[in-house]
This record gives structure tokens, sequence and C-alpha cells, in this order.
């Protein structure tokens, strides 16, 4: 009777088992067929048969064509406060210089509405020096 007994246990674990490994099997199949879906879908394919036919030329299509319908979109530029500026400075006399012009434009506005003309640029060699002495 133990005999009998153990060998209907281990029958009865044995089919258990086979179970597991069976729903395990499925759970992986419907993953796959699930994440091949979204692959396709993300592409935009109707099936995966047409794949396989051309290969990776299909796939250089279906990103040109994806890329063709990508809108390009940037968000409007905002702009750069004194704070911000005082904020990113570099260092302790780079934020002093920055601090400096926005207190006198705020005590003179006549020097922070004035229009700047650019002045002559100091060139480093005199004009007449020949190339190969620079």
């Amino acid at each position: 009777e133990k005999d009998e007994d153990e060998e209907e246990k281990k029958g009865e674990e044995e089919e258990r088992q086979d179970e597991q490994e069976e729903e395990e099997e499925e759970d992986y199949e419907e993953d796959s067929q699930d994440y091949s879906e979204a692959a396709q879908s993300s592409l935009g394919q109707a099936s995966a048969t047409s794949e396989a036919d051309e290969g990776p030329m299909y796939d250089l299509e279906a990103l040109r064509r994806k890329l063709d319908e990508h809108e390009v979109s940037w968000p409007e530029l905002t702009g750069l406060g004194m704070e911000d500026h005082l904020s990113r400075a570099f260092d302790i006399q780079m934020f002093w210089y920055f601090e400096a012009r926005d207190r006198l434009n705020s005590l003179v506005p006549e020097v922070a509405e004035r229009d700047f003309v650019p002045m002559e640029s100091v060139r480093e060699y005199p004009a007449n020096w020949p190339q190969w002495r620079i």
C-alpha cells in the first residue's frame, strides 16, 4: 500500500509539473506574440509576412516612412533674465560683472536704453606683417 501511495503521489506531482510547464509555455508564446504585434503596430505594419518576404530593406523603408511622417517641433524660447545669468556665472568675477552691469542699468536707465555702436576691431598682428611671421 505504501508503495502504491508513493507512486500515486509521484504521478500527481509529475502531472502538476507538466501542467505548470505547459502553462509557462503558453504564457511565453502569448507574450512573444503580444510583443511582435506591438512591434508591428508601432511601425504601422499589417503583417509579419511581408517583412519576411522583403528582408532588411523593408525595415529601412518603414523607417524612412516613419521619419518622413515625423513633425519637428521646438518649444518657444524662454528669455533669460538677469537672475538666470547671475546663477549661471562661471566664477565670482563674472558674477560681479553681470551684477554691476545690472545695477548700472537700473540706476541710469539712459545707459540701458542707448544703442551700442560696434567698435573697430583690434588686430592681434599688424596688417602689413607677412603670413610667415604670424
